[in-house]
């Protein structure tokens, strides 16, 4: 997949606004969310160097998925 978009922080809240597209075909192979394009909302809070939170998408809704992602560099 390929994910492209913007993100804010704002004290300890992250929120982001990403469109994904699929990048490379995989027979058999989809997105957690089912479609190959998508336009994800992702709303988290930041404790230390980590974001945990969640991503929808209104291209599956009902389907939430849990993320966790890591500064590599500040």
């Amino acid at each position: 997949m390929f994910y492209v978009g913007t993100y804010h922080l704002d004290g300890d809240t992250f929120t982001a606004e990403v469109d994904i597209a699929e990048h490379t075909h995989w027979p058999g192979m989809k997105s957690v969310f089912g479609v190959s394009n998508a336009h994800l909302s992702v709303t988290g809070t930041i404790s230390g160097n980590s974001i945990h939170g969640q991503a929808t998408t209104p291209q599956a809704p009902g389907v939430r998925m849990d993320v966790e992602m890591n500064f590599l560099a500040v």
